[in-house]
């Protein structure tokens, strides 16, 4: 049974990454992919994109002085460039041949394979703490004073359990 190589994947972290990032991720992928023999047919002509990298830093000084319209229009290009970056990731990912040479001279970083193994949690407080509350009695007894009346109670939380302590000493046990 033939092995299927595992694909080099770009690591892009676009969602992330403030303006500044992304247009100088954009500008590395310009400079790798101009005239790189390894990619001649690009699925995205790089003068249009050349063309979105600089409308996009052209609007990050409109967008400067904090007005709606100006930011709304940086974000809208700045999806644009985002959209096209990942469209070439994806294109350069199918077509460097799984070689990391030709990978690194698009100007794409390689998404790390190693995962970092899970941390232990923190172990939870196991600290009492009362809690004030009110209560009704269930229980039916003649000549209790607790029938039809609230009374009000501290709460102990052990586990699953709460104990109800009554100001006069009864304790009442509810839960498993």
């Amino acid at each position: 049974m033939a092995m299927v190589p595992k694909l080099i994947k770009a690591a892009l972290h676009l969602h992330q990454a403030l303006p500044e990032q992304v247009q100088s991720q954009g500008l590395a992928l310009l400079k790798g992919l101009t005239g790189n023999s390894h990619f001649t047919n690009l699925p995205v002509d790089l003068n249009v994109f050349k063309a979105d990298l600089d409308t996009y830093a052209a609007s990050f000084a409109d967008a400067k002085d904090g007005g709606k319209k100006a930011i709304t229009l940086r974000n809208k290009q700045g999806g644009v460039v985002i959209r096209t970056i990942k469209f070439l990731a994806t294109y350069v990912e199918l077509n460097c041949k799984d070689d990391m040479n030709i990978f690194l001279s698009s100007g794409f970083q390689p998404r790390s394979r190693a995962r970092t193994p899970a941390q232990p949690l923190d172990q939870p407080s196991t600290r009492v703490r009362p809690v004030n509350c009110w209560f009704r009695s269930s229980r039916f007894q003649p000549g209790s004073e607790l029938i039809g009346l609230y009374a009000h109670a501290s709460a102990i939380v052990q586990g699953a359990r709460l104990h109800f302590r009554h100001p006069h000493g009864q304790q009442l046990k509810v839960g498993s």
